[in-house]
């Protein structure tokens, strides 16, 4: 059992935790309703390809506007995101070594070309190694 003191130091330290509200409270019950309200609707689309050392087409069913990166075979990360510069990413390796190189990274297909290409960064495309992708798009609500 707690002493007065222990429970005052308990409930000041779980006084930011906000308190749970009931689901009818919350003004969208479901995302795609939040989602439509605000004028779009989400896109993701996640798949795996084995590096080649050179440049990989990854077609998808939407045109991409930021992807995500996953080297499992030698731990390196890469995020391309729409503000970024083409065949740049960032990329975080196992060294570890946060950087974000302009050339060989992640290249955005053209308008309507629903696909990004993977560049042959040497720690994220490497021959052999199994790459894990996420690509995340968002169109207006009529689909253009």
């Amino acid at each position: 059992m707690l002493d007065a003191d222990n429970q005052d130091k308990r409930n000041s330290a779980s006084a930011s935790v906000l308190p749970a509200k009931p689901v009818e409270s919350v003004p969208y019950v479901d995302f795609r309703t939040l989602l439509a309200a605000l004028g779009y609707a989400g896109e993701v689309f996640f798949g795996s390809v084995v590096g080649t050392g050179a440049p990989i087409e990854v077609a998808c069913p939407f045109d991409p506007a930021a992807v995500l990166l996953v080297n499992v075979t030698d731990p390196t990360f890469g995020l391309y995101l729409p503000s970024m510069a083409a065949a740049s990413v960032m990329k975080l390796t196992d060294a570890p070594a946060l950087t974000v190189p302009v050339a060989d990274g992640i290249t955005l297909g053209a308008k309507a070309a629903r696909k990004f290409t993977i560049g042959a960064d040497a720690d994220l495309n490497v021959a052999a190694e199994v790459i894990h992708y996420v690509a995340i798009g968002s169109r207006g609500v009529t689909g253009v």
